[in-house]
């Protein structure tokens, strides 16, 4: 079957498919997004031109989004997604492992650090640089 044969819907949907089944380069991160905003706007039966009004944005962007065009800058996202009543999650997922591991963990850095300066400080010499608030 030639692509001309293709009901448009479906073409654009077997696009979008491929879009999000590929690799980053190939905008899968948004085509994953896209898929959810439509999802998300016909079950709350809203039109394309209707979220744009939530939103601020016109319905030809909308559309644009939705069939995987350019994407929106993320103060869009963030409209749409109040307007959908969602919440727009972004997490940085690291695609290798760390060079090395922490010795010691941040939370434990703060203390060591109070500990350390505690056993060097030396009372029979004037500190550089006197604490604050401190009396000399």
């Amino acid at each position: 079957m030639a692509r001309g044969d293709q009901p448009e819907g479906r073409g654009r949907l077997q696009n979008l498919r491929k879009r999000v089944a590929g690799e980053p380069e190939e905008g899968w991160f948004f085509a994953a997004i896209a898929e959810q905003v439509v999802e998300q706007r016909r079950a709350r039966h809203l039109s394309q031109q209707e979220l744009a009004e939530l939103c601020g944005t016109t319905q030809s962007a909308i559309a644009r989004f939705e069939r995987g065009g350019r994407p929106p800058r993320i103060d869009t996202l963030l409209r749409m997604a109040n307007a959908l009543d969602c919440e727009l999650v972004v997490q940085f997922q690291p695609r290798t492992r760390p060079k090395a591991p922490l010795a010691v963990p941040p939370s434990e850095r703060a203390a060591s650090a109070a500990r350390s300066s505690e056993t060097t400080d030396r009372p029979d010499r004037p500190s550089k640089h006197p604490r604050k608030g401190a009396r000399k």
